[in-house]
């Protein structure tokens, strides 16, 4: 719907939007959430690798053995995958 399509080069281009929310009785109840927005390139519409360019932001607790500490952090991100 939003995509766009490079015939010549035969790529697929759509912007996303996600969002990741938790709620742990070990944080209080408390929600945590990560926001992304960007755009990713493909040669394959929906499936197959891609790239991505996105910002992101997250605000609530650390993951691994920091999980007890809060976080806040905004990032510029680039990634090549699933």
């Amino acid at each position: 719907m939003f995509g766009r399509n490079d015939y010549y080069h035969r790529i697929y281009g759509t912007p996303f939007f996600a969002v990741c929310w938790k709620n742990w009785q070990e944080h209080h109840w408390q929600f945590d959430g990560t926001y992304q927005l960007g755009y990713e390139w493909s040669k394959l519409q929906g499936v197959g690798r891609k790239v991505r360019i996105f910002a992101q932001y997250h605000h609530g607790y650390s993951e691994g053995q920091f999980f007890k500490l809060t976080t806040d952090y905004f990032s510029i991100r680039f990634s090549y995958g699933f």
